[in-house]
């Protein structure tokens, strides 16, 4: 089996994992918004699978010291609005946030496009584990990244009906140099690791 096809085949699992012990998506301490019609929705952010991967080149030759995030797809079921089974469209968008240490705030560095795919009330989607990587010439940032879930009118499909965003709080750290690549550990922001304690701003809220 390939990395690809094992890598889905955990979402899969993460997917029966979240149906068996969500109650209500409002109750996830990462969900910061929330408005609309939806259905459960959640991260695959865990300490063991974080949400999202931050690999930094330490520069010298070969690299300007580039930073890569990888953000993984969410899991999300159709809204549960009638006694049988209910199906709709559903969407995900990621947002990169970078702090700017001279404005005191979250800056809103990149956007991925929506995906979109099919799910019911009783069978999430995950989107095929397909992931959103952005790089930015950078590795002295600290960034952070939200992710928005949609949920499309099914009388409607061009309309959303309800949204939910969430703040991951997990990044997988892998520093890149001439030796290799070495990984950093989990940490609640994502930013190039150091000696000294990793005193980091609040993340965002919401998608700024």
């Amino acid at each position: 089996m390939t990395g690809l096809a094992l890598r889905r085949l955990g979402l899969a699992l993460f997917a029966m994992a979240i149906l068996a012990v969500m109650p209500s998506p409002a109750k996830g301490e990462q969900i910061t918004a929330q408005d609309g019609i939806t259905g459960h929705a959640g991260l695959a952010d865990i300490q063991d699978s974080p949400g999202a991967l931050c690999a930094f080149a330490v520069p010298g030759p070969g690299t300007l010291g580039e930073t890569v995030i990888r953000v993984n797809p969410p899991v999300i079921f159709a809204a549960d609005t009638t006694p049988g089974l209910d199906r709709q469209q559903v969407g995900w968008q990621a947002r990169i946030h970078v702090f700017s240490p001279r404005d005191n705030r979250w800056v809103t560095a990149a956007e991925s496009p929506v995906a979109t795919g099919d799910a019911s009330d009783q069978t999430a989607t995950y989107f095929d584990g397909d992931a959103w990587t952005q790089q930015f010439m950078l590795t002295g940032g600290v960034y952070a990244v939200t992710v928005e879930m949609l949920w499309f009118d099914p009388a409607a499909p061009e309309t959303v009906s309800g949204h939910m965003t969430a703040t991951i709080e997990r990044y997988a750290l892998v520093v890149r140099a001439r030796a290799g690549a070495t990984q950093a550990g989990v940490h609640s922001t994502c930013r190039m690791p150091d000696h000294r304690a990793l005193d980091r701003p609040s993340s965002p809220t919401r998608p700024g």
